[in-house]
């Protein structure tokens, strides 16, 4: 069961910051609970008499639909007013909206004037998005060497995004000589701050021994951390080693278990090695329905089901067992009334069923066509079946 999947090794991503509050307590307290209505009742009458913060957290609730519509030009307004007063924070809210073209025009030049601003008065994390800028080359010429400067500088304050980011340049060797021990000194001072990203990546260094001794508990472990946060990749590579036995006892309900918490949050790998899984099992199973009715129950993904339960109609169509045949189109039924019309379209497009994608996951459109010309026999097959 192929469970590998690389570290996370892309750029650190741009961060739209929550603003910290000063003075504005009561509207603060009133934030933290959810209470946004009352957080906007505190929070206007101060923006409007020019306080920069009540301005820049107003802006971020327009940005996020916090307590009012979400409404882009608005959350540009306010983050505009306090950031001509020079209010970091706001200034790199407001690069964030012209570096991904909210409420103004995409501009990346601009977003990154702003992002100096911030960075220059030590605000950790537009020093994290302008060393993004740099590493990706975003409004400037790419340059890893000012990357890295500056994601020094946001993590010397603790910025989370920053700790992995250097992580990854010491990863693949991007603008440093490749280092797995400095990698993973990087990465771990953010995945003990929490981050998931890192707490993955970890994981995968310990489950191979890159700059670090082979340790399957320790990659557990960190596996373990990111996938409680909901990382699916870690969800995944647990649910492989539950499933290969290494560094706990070969359990396979439980890999299924993981297996399934990473199909639900989109892992395409884990949604086929679920399918393929089922089909192993079906293969096994004595002539009834039950296999596909345990399906049915397990699996809420369609793509899932039709890999599953239709490779298996496929598998018996030579072999004269009705019922199973019977029990798997019983099980996707459904879901081929919502395929047929996806094949269809696939293959006009394309004029070739070979090839066709359902989302991010290749589907055997063969498979698909096939169980259904034979759906319409569905009536038919269970009377005979139950003869």
């Amino acid at each position: 069961m192929n469970g590998r999947l690389r570290a996370y090794i892309a750029s650190a991503l741009l961060t739209l910051c929550l603003p910290a509050y000063g003075a504005e307590g009561d509207a603060a307290l009133a934030y933290k609970k959810g209470d946004y209505t009352a957080a906007l009742q505190q929070l206007r009458p101060l923006a409007e008499q020019g306080n920069a913060n009540a301005q820049n957290q107003l802006g971020y609730m327009y940005a996020n639909g916090q307590g009012v519509p979400q409404d882009n030009k608005q959350a540009v307004f306010w983050f505009k007013k306090a950031a001509d007063q020079g209010d970091a924070g706001a200034q790199n809210n407001l690069g964030y909206m012209y570096h991904q073209g909210l409420g103004v025009p995409r501009d990346q030049a601009q977003a990154v004037a702003l992002y100096l601003k911030a960075a220059a008065q030590g605000y950790s994390m537009a020093q994290n998005n302008l060393a993004a800028c740099f590493e990706s080359g975003d409004g400037v010429p790419q340059d890893y060497g000012q990357a890295l400067a500056w994601y020094r500088k946001a993590a010397e304050q603790g910025n989370i995004s920053a700790l992995r980011s250097i992580g990854v340049m010491y990863y693949v060797g991007r603008g440093v000589s490749q280092d797995y021990g400095q990698a993973y000194a990087w990465y771990h001072k953010a995945a003990d701050k929490g981050d998931p990203l890192a707490q993955f990546t970890l994981g995968y260094m310990f489950e191979n021994g890159m700059g670090i001794p082979q340790d399957y508990a320790q990659a557990i472990s960190w596996y373990r951390k990111a996938a409680e946060q909901g990382n699916d990749a870690a969800e995944n590579n647990l649910g492989t080693m539950y499933y290969k036995g290494q560094g706990v006892a070969r359990n396979l309900p439980e890999a299924q278990r993981w297996f399934r918490k990473a199909a639900e949050h989109g892992n395409v790998q884990a949604k086929q090695t679920l399918s393929t899984l089922f089909f192993q099992q079906s293969r096994t199973a004595t002539p009834s329905a039950e296999p596909f009715d345990s399906i049915d129950a397990a699996v809420s993904d369609c793509e899932i089901k039709e890999i599953a339960t239709g490779r298996y109609f496929l598998y018996n169509l030579t072999t004269g067992r009705l019922d199973l045949q019977a029990g798997a189109l019983r099980v996707i039924s459904a879901c081929l009334t919502q395929s047929n019309a996806w094949v269809d379209k696939c293959i006009q497009e394309s004029g070739n069923a070979e090839g066709c994608t359902k989302g991010s996951l290749v589907i055997p459109e063969k498979l698909i066509k096939d169980a259904w010309t034979h759906r319409n026999n569905l009536k038919a097959w269970e009377k005979e079946a139950s003869k």
